[in-house]
């Protein structure tokens, strides 16, 4: 797949693994920067191009992210809004307002496991201790939101039915998700091939 075919609102999203590789070698000046602050380059301010391999500033991981959590706040914030004046049809309010908490909770989820997989696959590369420490502290960090969002999902959408399965190689009611979460947290030297350093 072609760098320049990865796109999100318009502007180059970059590549999870070619983005850690180049914080990897080049250092936490391109952490979180698309090469437009040029006050973290130190060497050429505007380094983004041939680092990064494009002209225009492309939108890194974590920027991306961002984006999709705070749309996750707005939905909620807007379902919240909306319930102050439901007046009619509150048991359909209330159903919208779960499924934008569900995307909310899920939102701040995947930042952080995003978050987490950059951290691991920069150790990968780089072999530092904070990257590992970041690397295992995020991943702890969303399998506590991942829980939070499946129970919410598990109580007040699927209401412990067992009808709302995910599949993750096999089919999982939402309580085995977790417990797939949790496992894959364990296997995370393994996935990120930290045992061949």
């Amino acid at each position: 797949m072609e760098l320049s075919s990865l796109t999100c609102m318009g502007a180059m999203l970059l590549p999870i693994r070619h983005y850690a590789k180049v914080v990897a070698q080049f250092g936490n000046m391109y952490r979180n920067n698309n090469g437009s602050d040029y006050s973290k380059n130190y060497d050429h301010p505007r380094a983004q191009e041939m680092i990064w391999g494009f002209g225009s500033y492309p939108t890194t991981p974590e920027a991306h992210m961002r984006n999709i959590r705070k749309l996750g706040e707005e939905s909620l914030r807007e379902a919240e809004t909306a319930m102050k004046v439901v007046v009619k049809n509150k048991e359909e309010a209330i159903t919208v307002y779960n499924y934008m908490k569900s995307y909310k909770l899920l939102s701040d989820y995947y930042e952080r496991k995003v978050l987490a997989a950059i951290s691991a696959l920069i150790y990968g590369f780089n072999g530092n201790q904070s990257d590992w420490e970041d690397a295992l502290r995020l991943s702890t960090e969303a399998i506590n939101l991942y829980e939070i969002a499946i129970n919410f999902i598990w109580e007040n959408i699927d209401v412990k039915e067992g009808r709302l399965k995910g599949k993750w190689g096999s089919e999982f009611t939402m309580p085995e998700l977790i417990e797939q979460e949790k496992k894959e947290r364990i296997e995370m030297p393994k996935i990120f091939k930290w045992t061949q350093k």
